[in-house]
């Protein structure tokens, strides 16, 4: 798993999500279907693991 939620991988993560929700803007996707997408909630709910994964290991190494 460290090589999943390394820092690159969650920033990688995250620019893969804004372009998602970007190519949904472009293709003029309803506003609510952006917000409640099932896929951009795994994108949100997967940078938040990453996150507290990172943070649990620093407090590890310390």
């Amino acid at each position: 798993m460290d090589k999943w939620f390394s820092g690159p991988m969650i920033l990688s993560y995250f620019v893969v999500g804004v372009l998602w929700i970007f190519l949904q803007i472009a293709l003029e996707a309803d506003i609510k279907w952006i917000i409640i997408n099932p896929l951009n909630l795994l994108f949100v709910v997967n940078i938040i693991i990453g996150i507290t994964y990172q943070f649990k290991q620093k407090d590890d190494t310390q």
